[in-house]
């Protein structure tokens, strides 16, 4: 999986003009890579949901767009790195960079949930600890 930055950085890449940073100190661009793509793979500006909001905005208004624009009723979470996005926060807390833009990724609940599961073929990378007697 791509780090944060290298994700940020092939987002930032892929920004169409029509949702360039403006002069408003208040406005954030938010790029949701959908649901269909991988974060590591090779970007175009079709592959993300492309909205601009205010730093008031809250998370929940991005999770209805992402229903609407999809039109999957499939439960799904939104990340920004490894951190789940929660429905009430709102954008000025997730914003970190002068230039507004958030990325985030739009996975299924189910592949999420895949994803915090342990594989059975992992193996121990230390002993068990021992009782001392």
């Amino acid at each position: 999986m791509a780090s944060g930055r290298s994700f940020y950085e092939a987002t930032k890449a892929c920004r169409p003009e029509s949702v360039l940073h403006t002069n408003k100190s208040n406005s954030v661009t938010v790029a949701i890579l959908k649901p269909d793509q991988v974060p590591d793979g090779p970007k175009s500006d079709d592959n993300y949901l492309w909205i601009k909001c205010f730093g008031k905005t809250t998370a929940d208004k991005l999770y209805a767009q992402c229903k609407l624009k999809n039109g999957d009723d499939r439960a799904f979470v939104l990340l920004h790195g490894a951190r789940v996005i929660p429905s009430t926060m709102p954008m000025s807390e997730i914003v970190t960079l002068p230039d507004g833009l958030v990325a985030l990724q739009q996975i299924n609940e189910v592949d999420y949930s895949a994803r915090l599961t342990p594989s059975k073929t992992l193996t121990p990378s230390r002993q068990p600890l021992q009782q001392i007697e």
